[in-house]
C-alpha cells in the first residue's frame, strides 16, 4: 500500500514523538501492545451505562503510564468524550483546592467535533461555539445552564452566572457591542477568577465544573473523559496535613453523584495505592473534621472507599512491562511506520540487527532502534536521493 503524503507526515510527526521520548499523538494505537486489559477496561468506562465511573492504573516510571495516557485520550475523544487532564503538583495543580487547579484542568481541554479542531482550552471552544452557533440555540443552551442547580451551596455563584448570561443574551439580541459582556461570560468559563478566593471558593468550582460538563453534553458531547496523573506527587510535594483534602477532592471527582457524564482515571504507584488502603479510614475520619467539609462530600468519599475496597482486584490494572516478546511486536510495528514514513521496507537483515539493541528503559530503547533505522535508511540514499519514494 503506498503511503499518502499526509500520512507519510503523521508518520514522521510520530516518529519525532518517540525520538524525544513522549507517546505519540498520531498512529498511538498502532503502537500499544500489550495493553488488552487496560483497554477493555477503558471501553467500558466509557460506556453509558457504566457501573463505576473510575478506575486507576498502577504504574512505575517507564511502564507506559504516559502511552496509556496518550491512548486512553485518543479512545475518549473517538468515542465522543471531551478530555481533560490534571497533573497533580503543589502549586497551580494543588488537587487538595479545586479553586486553584479547576483552571488547568479546564486549559487542557480538547472537544472531538470537527468544529472545535483548532481549539485548545475552555476558552477558545465556548468563544468558537459562540461565533458559529445560530442565536437562538446559543441562548437556549445557555439558559438550561443558568437553571443548573448546584448539588452542594456554592454561595452566590450560581446568581453570577445567571446575570453573566441574561446580560450577554440581553446584548446579542439587541445587536449592540457585546464585548464586555463576552468578556466576563469568558472569564467565567475560565475559572481563573477563582484562584486567589479561599477554601470555601471550592464550591464555586465544583459548580462550574457542573456547568461545563452540561454544556458538554448540551452541545452533543458523551460527557468528559478527565486524566489525573502524578498522583505520586500528593506525598512528594504536598504536606502530609493536605493529604486527606486531596482524597476529598479525588472522591469528589470520581465518585459525586453529581458528574454523572464524567469519567476518571489517575495513575498512582503501587505505594500510594497502598497508603490509600491502609489508611482510609484515617482520611474518613480527618474529612469529617475539616472545617469547610459538606455532608455530601462525606457520602461522596465513604463511597468511592467502598467502591475502592470492593472492586480493587479489578482496578488494580497495571500498565504493562514491555517483554521480549512485546518489545518483538513493537520492533515490526516501529519498523513498518518508519517506512511509512520514509519508503523504505522491512528485512531480516534490518530486524536481526535491532534485536542487538539492549535497554531496559522502554523510552531509551525506542529512541535507539529509530536512530537506527535513521542510519540505515541514511546509508540507502545519495546527494538527490528523495527520501518519500523506496529504495
Amino acid at each position: 500500500m503506498i503511503a499518502t503524503d499526509a500520512s507519510r507526515l503523521a508518520a514522521r510527526r510520530t516518529l519525532e514523538r518517540l525520538k524525544r521520548g513522549v507517546p505519540p499523538t498520531d498512529n498511538i494505537t498502532a503502537l500499544t501492545v500489550g495493553m488488552d486489559r487496560l483497554s477493555r477496561k477503558l471501553n467500558r468506562l466509557l460506556q453509558a451505562d457504566c457501573d463505576q465511573r473510575w478506575f486507576f492504573v498502577v504504574s512505575e516510571y517507564g511502564e507506559g503510564k504516559s502511552h496509556f495516557h496518550s491512548f486512553s485520550r485518543s479512545q475518549s475523544l473517538n468515542t465522543g468524550y471531551a478530555v481533560a487532564s490534571l497533573d497533580v503538583n503543589k502549586d497551580e495543580s494543588a488537587i487538595h483546592q479545586p479553586q486553584r487547579h479547576l483552571s488547568v484542568l479546564l486549559n487542557s481541554l480538547e472537544s472531538p467535533k470537527p468544529e472545535f479542531n483548532s481549539c485548545q482550552g475552555i476558552v477558545e471552544i465556548i468563544r468558537h461555539w459562540l461565533e458559529i452557533t445560530p442565536k437562538q440555540d446559543v441562548e437556549r443552551v445557555l439558559n438550561q445552564l443558568a437553571r443548573t442547580r448546584s448539588s452542594t451551596h456554592a454561595g452566590r455563584d450560581p446568581d453570577n452566572f445567571q446575570s453573566l448570561v441574561l446580560q450577554y443574551v440581553r446584548d446579542r439580541n439587541r445587536g449592540v457591542a457585546d464585548y464586555y459582556s463576552l468578556q466576563r461570560l469568558l472569564q467565567y468559563f475560565s475559572c481563573e477568577d477563582l484562584n486567589a478566593k479561599g477554601s470555601y471558593a471550592r464550591f464555586a468550582a465544583s459548580f462550574r465544573f457542573q456547568v461545563i460538563e452540561q454544556w458538554l453534553t448540551a452541545t452533543g458531547h458523551q460527557g468528559l473523559y478527565l486524566f489525573i496523573d502524578e498522583v505520586d506527587n500528593i506525598v512528594r510535594q504536598i504536606h502530609g496535613k493536605g493529604h486527606p483534602a486531596c482524597f476529598r477532592s479525588l472522591a469528589w471527582y470520581c465518585s459525586s453523584n453529581t458528574f454523572q457524564q464524567t469519567r476518571v482515571v489517575f495513575a498512582a504507584t503501587p505505594d500510594v495505592i497502598q497508603m490509600l488502603t491502609s489508611q482510609k479510614s484515617y482520611f474518613q475520619d480527618n474529612l469529617t473534621r475539616q472545617a469547610t467539609v459538606r455532608p455530601e462530600e462525606v457520602k461522596a468519599f465513604a463511597r468511592w472507599s467502598k467502591e475502592f475496597e470492593e472492586h480493587l482486584p479489578f482496578h488494580n490494572l497495571r500498565c504493562p512491562k514491555l517483554t521480549s516478546s512485546l518489545r518483538t511486536e513493537l520492533l515490526h510495528r516501529v519498523v513498518n511506520l518508519h517506512g511509512q514514513a520514509w519508503g523504505s521496507t522491512e528485512t531480516d537483515d534490518k530486524l536481526s540487527m535491532l534485536a542487538t539493541i539492549q535497554n531496559e528503559n522502554p523510552r531509551r530503547w525506542m529512541r535507539s532502534v529509530i536512530h537506527v533505522l535513521d542510519t540505515v535508511q541514511q546509508s540507502f540514499c545519495n546527494g538527490d536521493c528523495d527520501p518519500r519514494k523506496p529504495r
